[in-house]
């Protein structure tokens, strides 16, 4: 008796705490009813509500006459005589007894699947109805196995809407001042509106802020780091952190392992990750808090997964085309977000998207080109959507507005009398007088391109029109030459990330312009790429000055080795170290022709072979003695060292030497092999 005075207790403090849900609610109320459908299954990520919405679930078939059996798959064992036992009451229920069960969990039972539709909930009773909640979706089988396509059917929980999120917050105590800052902060996820709203019920008289919560959400992020079950899978979530959305192949990548699968599969079951058809993303406070982690403590480490994931995107640029082409340098802006000039704002411009102009919107973005560039640009805007309408392309925001327009023309589809009309095709027209189109190439001028609110400012809107832009102008078949036309010229021709060349200048209703261009016949367009990248993160134009592989010898590569293990943390020593000139460092460095890129690629090599000395075999000492020697960031004493050990100065000068040995063997094995090759 007295527990069932604690289950309803238990239940009705759910069910006051529970909001929202009403197109899920619907769904199940119509589940409830269906004579056909007797499984639905519920998927979503950890902490976004599945145990909440099955418990209410089985709040409202109860109220309804059903009777319940609720079973956490993870507290079941993966057997199918326990299943069997588990799934009894069901299994004997009468032919005409309303029964719901309710399975938390059910990927834990995913080695049973197979067994189950084949055999096991065949035994049921029809009047048996069955609701499960997953992380993963149901594979495939389920619906095409034949005769279940009849009687599943499955939905996808997301986050909470902002209106459900600001009741959640009501029935959780939150004044009415502090709600709107909370759920900005939640973004609709209830696993961060319930660790929000814990902090405000202990701090009621403070403003809440991200700041406020920021203890909790390091307490939980050292919870999710301690249940990785390796370096590798913390690293894993670490990149998370850095990229705009995780797959497996950027995990293979970027972490050097040759099948990530079981990675995404573990981050797919932490809490406060979501995923979409493009990958996996934490949530932003977690996001913010493992970068800033990183910054503070583990700098080199995150550079070395800039860098390489820099390294995939633009691989990932150079491999495609179209919308791909434009997803990898949206990524390479993301990854880069606290590294570029503010201007530049890729976090933004996911917000928006290109499209095709209704006719209406042709009008308007003649009477936009008005507004900011004087009647005579009108009438040209207005002769070349007459000449080439196709080439004129809309920037949307969410609400689907067209806030920004770009306009593209090919050269080779112009009329006669073009450079007469439009002065800034007279200034192409003498460039390709002097390096002539060939038999199937083009030159492609974005002529106008413009916010409707900002012109050619930054913003989200004009970072998302020149991703679109360096895709039609760089990465289109047939396109020899890029050009695009820029109002005040000495605002742009200064501009630290701009790597086209400046073509002549003309004015248009005292409005000075300047045509810039690019020759893909003379430049390598992934080079261009990357010194554009550079340029957003303040570096100088590349130098074509990538250093001739030298060969040592074995003593020579050995005296090498160990100056750069003196020096780990020198970098204007190992600047001058002949190893950055070895094979197996230049092929290991995605840019060669920058010494800095030289010199952590040299880091990186040496860490991984001082690591590598614990994972075959040796002693483990040799790893410490190494870490505190060398690699730690404040090394220490040699003597000081021995102390913390416990072992003797002579002692420890014999590990590391031995240690020393060791990483030499393991790069100059490495390189041989090389060589070899």
């Amino acid at each position: 008796m007295e527990t069932e005075k604690w289950a309803h207790l238990l239940e009705r403090a759910g069910t006051d705490t529970f909001v929202g849900r009403q197109r899920e609610r619907h769904s199940f109320e119509r589940f409830l009813r269906d004579e056909d459908c007797h499984l639905l299954h519920v998927t979503g990520p950890a902490g976004i509500g599945k145990t909440a919405l099955l418990h209410e679930f089985c709040r409202y078939a109860r109220e309804h006459g059903w009777k319940i059996l609720w079973l956490d798959a993870a507290a079941i064992e993966t057997v199918a005589s326990k299943l069997e036992e588990g799934l009894a009451p069901a299994l004997q229920a009468a032919e005409d007894e309303d029964l719901l069960i309710a399975v938390d969990e059910f990927d834990h039972w995913q080695a049973l699947h197979r067994w189950m539709r084949q055999d096991l909930l065949r035994r049921l009773p029809s009047s048996v109805h069955m609701v499960t909640a997953a992380r993963s979706p149901l594979d495939d089988a389920w619906l095409t196995a034949p005769g279940w396509e009849k009687i599943v059917d499955s939905f996808t929980l997301s986050e909470l809407s902002d209106r459900e999120s600001l009741e959640l917050l009501e029935v959780r105590g939150v004044g009415e001042q502090q709600r709107a800052a909370v759920a900005q902060f939640a973004q609709g996820h209830p696993l961060a509106l319930t660790v929000a709203a814990d902090v405000v019920s202990r701090h009621p008289d403070r403003e809440f802020s991200c700041e406020a919560a920021v203890d909790d959400l390091r307490l939980l992020l050292r919870r999710l780091l301690s249940e990785a079950p390796s370096r590798a899978h913390r690293q894993a979530m670490k990149l998370a952190s850095l990229v705009r959305r995780t797959t497996e192949p950027l995990l293979a990548d970027v972490l050097d392992v040759d099948d990530a699968s079981e990675l995404l599969r573990w981050l797919a079951e932490r809490p406060f990750f979501s995923h979409d058809e493009r990958g996996f993303s934490p949530h932003d406070s977690i996001r913010r808090l493992l970068n800033d982690e990183m910054r503070l403590f583990e700098e080199r480490q995150r550079e070395r997964m800039l860098r390489r994931a820099m390294s995939y995107f633009f691989d990932q640029a150079e491999s495609s085309s179209g919308e791909a082409y434009e997803q990898a340098i949206i990524d390479l802006g993301y990854l880069l977000r606290d590294d570029i000039f503010n201007e530049w704002a890729p976090v933004e411009a996911m917000r928006y998207y290109t499209d095709t102009p209704t006719e209406a919107e042709f009008d308007q973005c003649v009477q936009t080109v008005c507004r900011f560039e004087g009647e005579e640009a009108a009438k040209l805007a207005r002769h070349w959507q007459q000449e080439q309408s196709e080439g004129l392309v809309a920037v949307r925001d969410a609400e689907e507005a067209c806030v920004g327009f770009c306009h593209f023309l090919d050269f080779d589809r112009m009329g006669p009398d073009a450079s007469r009309i439009d002065p800034a095709i007279a200034i192409v027209e003498d460039y390709l007088d002097e390096a002539p189109l060939r038999e199937g190439e083009t030159a492609r001028i974005c002529r106008f391109w413009m916010a409707t609110d900002t012109y050619q400012d930054w913003s989200g809107a004009q970072t998302r029109m020149f991703v679109h832009i360096f895709h039609r102008i760089a990465a289109s078949a047939g396109v020899a030459v890029g050009l695009t036309v820029h109002a005040h010229p000495k605002k742009w021709v200064t501009r630290p990330e701009n790597r086209l060349e400046p073509l002549g200048q003309f004015e248009l209703d005292e409005t000075p312009f300047v045509v810039f261009a690019q020759d893909w016949r003379k430049i390598d367009r992934t080079d261009w790429l990357r010194d554009m990248v550079y340029g957003l993160m303040g570096a100088p134009p590349r130098q074509e000055n990538t250093p001739t592989p030298t060969l040592l010898s074995r003593e020579n590569f050995k005296t090498a080795v160990k100056q750069a293990l003196k020096h780990f943390h020198r970098g204007d020593r190992l600047k001058c170290n002949p190893m950055l000139e070895t094979p197996l460092v230049l092929a290991h460095c995605d840019d060669a022709s920058r010494p800095e890129n030289l010199v952590e690629t040299l880091r990186e090599l040496l860490e991984e072979a001082c690591h590598s000395l614990g994972e075959t075999g040796g002693d483990k000492r040799h790893v410490e003695v190494l870490d505190r020697t060398y690699l730690q960031s404040n090394p220490k004493k040699q003597k000081a060292i021995a102390e913390e050990l416990g072992m003797a100065y002579s002692t420890l000068r014999y590990h590391l030497g031995q240690a020393v040995d060791r990483v030499v063997d393991h790069l100059w094995t490495a390189e041989q092999e090389l060589i070899d090759v």
